[in-house]
C-alpha cells in the first residue's frame, strides 16, 4: 500500500511561491525545499518609492 504523501509527490514539478518572506509563504517554502522539489521564492518589496520584484 502506498503512503497517502505520494498523491502529494512534486517530483519533476517547479513550485512558485509568491510571499515567501513572512508567515504562510515561508512556511510553504521551507516545506517545499525539504522536499528537494524545484522551486521558486517571489517578493515584492519597497525600494526607492516604488515597488521591486524579486
Amino acid at each position: 500500500m502506498s503512503s497517502i504523501l505520494e498523491n502529494f509527490s512534486l517530483k519533476g514539478k517547479v513550485a512558485l511561491v509568491t510571499g515567501s518572506s513572512t508567515g504562510l509563504g515561508q512556511g510553504m517554502s521551507i516545506a517545499l525545499a525539504s522536499q528537494a522539489s524545484d522551486y521558486l521564492n517571489g517578493a515584492v518589496v519597497p525600494v526607492d518609492g516604488g515597488w521591486l520584484a524579486r
